[in-house]
């Protein structure tokens, strides 16, 4: 309360000091986050990236939902999604393993389908370093070719001058004086 007391309180010219400083902070705090390599923080979830696959749990529940909810309208998800834990601690041992070994079978397929994905984003990425470093070396021909144009256009220009100076009357060994 007394520093709330004493902020309110505070004439308008410290208040402005305390306000640039807060301002300046908030501009770093930003710049800090717009430098930041954390991937997590800059960029945005890749959408074709492969979904992560269902526990065991998760299949049993898709499985069983439907029909719960069928025989119990009335009940909410929240409700079920108690139920249905309550099932799965249940449930026999064989009849888990049999969703156990599909959850493990789902996570093979992801982990087969994320390498797949890693080597076509690797391959493009390549790809576009390729068409990157063609660009640039075009861009450097191109640059050396104006370059050479310019050079002979002004070697043609300075050959002009000097045939220009030849043709009239002055000092060279064909010009003679008498």
């Amino acid at each position: 309360k007394l520093v709330s007391e004493s902020w309110r309180t505070l004439p308008p010219e410290e208040r402005a000091i305390w306000d640039k400083k807060a301002e300046d902070d908030r501009k770093r705090y930003q710049d800090e986050i717009n430098a930041c390599d954390n991937p997590s923080m800059n960029s945005k979830k890749d959408p074709d990236a492969p979904k992560r696959p269902m526990s065991a749990f998760l299949s049993y529940s898709n499985q069983k939902r439907a029909a719960l909810k069928r025989d119990s309208p009335h009940l909410n998800n929240g409700e079920i999604s108690k139920i249905l834990s309550k099932a799965w601690k249940e449930e026999s041992e064989e009849e888990r393993q049999k969703y156990i070994d599909e959850a493990r079978e789902l996570r093979k397929q992801h982990k087969i389908a994320v390498k797949e994905r890693n080597m076509q984003i690797r391959r493009l990425e390549k790809e576009k370093l390729k068409r990157q470093r063609k660009e640039e070396e075009a861009e450097i021909k191109r640059a050396e070719q104006a370059r050479l144009g310019e050079t002979e256009n002004e070697g043609s220009d300075q050959q002009s001058s000097r045939s220009a100076k030849g043709k009239g009357k002055g000092k060279g060994k064909n010009n003679k004086r008498s």
